[in-house]
C-alpha cells in the first residue's frame, strides 16, 4: 500500500516529546502514513541533556530542526520565530505535510500551530481543553490552538466538553485519553538494580523524584520558589535519595537550573541529571517513592505507577488529576508537612487514593490513528464553523 499522508509532529520539550511518542509510534506502524518530526526548543540545547539524540535513537525521521534564538530569555519573540520559520518551510510544497500534529500547551506549539493553519495545513491538538488555573499562561495558549485546530483528541470527557463550549463542531472532537498510558504500556521494563547502577542510587533508601519548573507569570520567583523546595527536601537528610532533573526552558528557568548546580549537586543524597529521558523516567516512576514539584507528569503519570505526589503551589492548580495528589503551597512548612505525611506517615492522608487514573485506558495513540486516516482532507474540515 503506497505512502498517502505525511503526518508532521511537532514537540519542543521533552515532557511534549514523551507524549507524542506513541502516537508518532503508531502512525510510523501504519504503511499509509509517513511521519516526520519538527523539533525545536529544549531538544537542541546542551544544557537540557540535548533531547534530539533521544527522538533520534527511537527512529524517527527528523525533517526540520528550528533552534530558537532565544531559548529561556523571551518565549514572545521565540515563538514569533517560529511562526515566521516554520511558515517559510511549509511554503515549500515539497515541506508541505497532510496534517500537523501538536500537543497541549506550550508558546513554541503555538508558533507551529499558527504556522500551519495560515499555511492552510489541517491541525490535530492532543490534550486541548485542559484547565489550569495556577498563574500560568497555559490555558490562553492551549485554547487558542483548540481555535485553530481543525482535529481535536481531548484526554477527558470533561475537557472535551470544554472544546464543545467553544463553539468547537462535535464531529471534530474525539475523547482519546491520554497518551502516558499508552507510552507506559510500550517502554521497556527496567530493574531497580539497573537505575541504581547509572545513577549512583542506595536501594536501600527510599528514592524522590524532583521536578520544578517556572511558573510564566511569576519567573522571577523561579529561583526563590526551587530553592525552597529543595530546602525542605535537603531536610530530609541522607535518609533519602533524591533524583533532580532540570525544569523546562520557560523563563526563569535558569535560575533553577543554578540553584541546583550550585547548592544542590554537591550533597550526597542528591543525583541532579539534565533529562532522564523516555525510558528512564517512567522505570524511575516504578521505584521512587515520592514525586516532587510541580510537574504535569506528577498529575499524569504517576496514577498510573500509585506513586504519592507532592504537588506544590500553583502551577497545577485546576488540572484534573488521579487522587494519589496531595496539594501543598509554596510555604516553608507546608512542604515540609507534606513531605514527613507522604514519606513517614501516610496512614495520616486518608483522602489519597492511589487507584484512581482518570485518563483513559492507553488507546489515545490508535484513536488519533483511526480518525486521521478516516478523516477527509476537504471544504468541511478546513473551513471551520461555530456552533454557537
Amino acid at each position: 500500500m503506497a505512502i498517502s499522508l505525511k503526518v508532521g509532529i511537532f514537540t519542543g520539550t521533552r515532557a511534549e516529546y514523551g507524549l507524542m511518542y506513541p502516537i508518532a509510534k503508531r502512525l510510523q506502524q501504519d504503511e499509509r502514513f509517513e511521519v516526520c518530526l519538527y523539533v525545536s526548543g529544549s531538544h537542541l540545547d546542551d544544557r537540557y541533556g540535548q533531547t534530539l539524540k533521544e527522538i533520534e535513537q527511537d527512529g524517527f525521521s527528523v525533517t526540520f530542526k528550528p533552534s530558537l534564538p532565544q531559548l529561556g530569555q523571551n518565549m514572545a519573540a521565540d515563538c514569533g520565530f517560529l511562526t515566521q520559520t516554520m511558515g517559510e518551510y511549509f511554503g515549500i510544497a515539497a515541506n508541505r505535510p497532510n496534517w500537523l500534529l501538536v500537543l497541549g500547551d506550550r508558546y513554541e506549539t503555538m508558533g507551529a500551530a499558527l504556522a500551519a493553519f495560515l499555511s492552510n495545513i489541517p491541525l490535530a491538538h492532543v490534550h486541548g481543553g485542559d484547565v489550569v488555573r495556577g498563574g500560568m499562561l497555559d490555558d490562553p495558549i492551549r485554547h487558542a490552538i483548540t481555535k485553530l485546530a481543525h482535529l481535536h483528541f481531548p484526554a477527558t470527557p470533561a475537557s472535551a466538553q470544554r472544546i464543545l463550549a467553544m463553539g468547537e463542531e462535535p464531529w471534530r472532537v474525539t475523547v482519546a485519553g491520554s497518551p502516558v498510558l499508552d507510552n507506559i504500556r510500550l517502554i521497556p521494563k527496567l530493574e531497580k538494580a539497573e537505575l541504581a547502577e547509572k545513577y549512583n542510587l542506595d536501594m536501600n533508601k527510599p528514592w524522590v523524584l524532583f521536578t520544578q519548573h517556572p511558573i510564566t507569570t511569576q519567573a522571577t520567583l523561579a529561583g526563590q520558589q526551587a530553592r525552597q523546595t529543595l530546602s525542605a527536601l535537603c531536610q530530609l537528610g541522607d535518609r533519602v535519595q533524591i533524583i533532580a532533573t532540570y525544569p523546562n526552558h520557560d523563563e526563569g528557568s535558569e535560575q533553577i537550573i543554578e540553584a541546583l548546580e550550585t547548592d544542590y549537586r554537591h550533597l550526597p543524597q542528591f543525583r541532579v541529571v539534565q533529562s532522564l529521558g523516555r525510558v528512564n523516567y517512567l522505570n524511575m516512576l516504578r521505584y521512587v517513592s515520592l514525586v516532587v514539584g510541580n510537574s504535569s507528569s506528577g498529575l499524569l503519570e504517576t496514577a498510573h505507577f500509585k506513586v504519592p505526589c507532592l504537588n506544590i503551589g500553583e502551577r497545577q492548580k485546576g488540572r484534573e488529576r488521579g487522587e494519589n495528589v496531595l496539594d501543598v503551597a509554596q510555604e516553608d512548612a507546608a512542604i515540609q508537612q507534606g513531605l514527613a505525611a507522604v514519606l513517614w506517615a501516610p496512614h495520616t492522608l486518608p483522602d489519597l487514593n492511589m487507584d484512581s487514573h482518570p485518563f483513559g485506558e492507553g488507546q489515545c495513540a490508535e484513536r488519533v490513528r483511526e480518525v486521521l486516516a478516516s478523516t477527509p482532507i476537504d471544504a468541511r474540515l478546513l473551513q471551520k464553523q461555530l456552533t454557537y
